[in-house]
């Protein structure tokens, strides 16, 4: 007879693409207790050695970083991983194991062919596929039908097998939108019994401090929040940003975010004087921005659910974003650009991008989105307890 359920959550401290906001999400969900235990195992950390903590009736166990070349083969890494987590195992409990990459599939299959009755689930955070073809699936899918491809082809293929493959191992699999899960259970095949629907959520910090930027009433500010790279399509904002000057020249666009500030740079030439370019900001001080935006425009090419569009929905701004992947379902149409899709690239329409931010910083106003909304977070936590005690 098995006793308490334990739920390993798997961390890599590289985490990107919205995991660790994701993590800590999770966390904040088992601060009250949820009638099981939890460790986040961080591997990939930057202790020297092995070292174990407690914290909020959390276990942690960081794990530090291993150079791939230190071994022959990748799988080595993930078994030696393995060890050190299976080392902490209390075998007469129920224990789950939750991944966040696809990378961690050498992984799952050790500590699945070692612990028996464990079960074992893996939330899909992102699709590499998205990032390489800029979220064109009739490509995608055309690229899967050939008999023929191209090297680059190839590996994106080979990649749709490996993921395809971790999903089929799992108990379940998480998705972060309507779109991921149909892909899942249409084109990757995986049983409709194992997909589940969680959408993302965040706990917001009350915070009631007034803002202190030297903004002016009649300044316009359009906020963009996320990492600075081509996908997120931050060209095609500068862009826009430049018809919308135009036509209101007291506005600015703030950029809050780190990443590739070359592409930013080479772009805001001329309007120096009109872009703020913060890097990454604290929770608290982000929230400051959330407050004086006047819009917020995320137009990225490759997205599941972003956190920070319902930060700023839950800040009552108007979020403009794309018609891809898991983005459309975010937000209403008049508010979503639709990219244009051909057989091998995207047309972006910067023109309706920029008439789309004009229509917002000038007539709309701000309303605070409801908190029984799907992106709430006490709807998330509800859903994530119910899944691990159930599973």
């Amino acid at each position: 007879m098995l006793g308490m359920k334990h739920l390993y959550v798997i961390n890599n401290s590289n985490a990107q693409y919205g995991v660790n906001t994701y993590i800590r999400q999770l966390l904040e969900v088992f601060k009250g207790g949820v009638g099981c235990l939890m460790t986040l195992v961080n591997w990939g950390s930057t202790v020297s050695e092995v070292t174990v903590g407690y914290k909020n009736g959390i276990r942690f166990i960081n794990i530090p970083y291993v150079h791939p070349k230190v071994y022959v083969k990748e799988e080595k890494i993930y078994q030696s991983v393995g060890y050190i987590i299976l080392s902490y195992l209390n075998y007469d409990e129920y224990n789950v194991f939750h991944y966040n990459y696809f990378s961690d599939y050498n992984l799952a299959v050790f500590i699945k062919s070692r612990v028996s009755n464990s079960r074992h689930i893996l939330t899909v955070h992102y699709l590499r596929w998205g990032t390489l073809l800029n979220g064109n699936v009739e490509y995608y899918r055309s690229i899967l039908s050939k008999k023929v491809r191209s090297k680059f082809e190839q590996d994106i293929y080979e990649e749709y097998i490996k993921e395809r493959v971790f999903c089929d191992i799992v108990d379940c699999v998480i998705c972060l939108s309507e779109f991921t899960s149909r892909l899942l259970k249409e084109d990757y095949e995986i049983s409709p019994k194992k997909v589940v629907l969680i959408y993302n959520a965040i706990k917001m910090i009350d915070d009631d401090k007034p803002c202190e930027f030297l903004f002016k009433s009649k300044n316009k500010i359009i906020l963009y929040v996320g990492r600075i790279e081509e996908n997120k399509g931050i060209t095609f904002l500068i862009a826009a940003f430049k018809r919308v000057l135009k036509s209101v020249p007291d506005s600015y666009l703030v950029i809050i975010g780190d990443g590739n500030y070359d592409i930013v740079y080479r772009e805001i030439i001329n309007i120096w004087d009109h872009v703020i370019l913060t890097g990454k900001l604290s929770q608290k001080l982000l929230c400051r921005f959330y407050e004086i935006a006047d819009v917020g425009v995320l137009p990225s090419l490759n997205e599941q659910c972003s956190y920070a569009i319902i930060e700023m929905l839950l800040h009552g701004l108007n979020v403009i974003t794309t018609n891809a992947l898991g983005l459309s379902e975010m937000v209403e149409k008049e508010n979503r650009v639709d990219i244009h899709y051909y057989k091998q690239g995207i047309a972006f329409p910067i023109d309706v991008l920029a008439e789309k931010i004009l229509n917002n910083i000038l007539f709309s106003h701000k309303e605070k989105i409801k908190e029984n909304v799907i992106y709430s977070f006490d709807s998330f936590r509800a859903k994530m307890i119910d899944l691990y005690l159930n599973i």
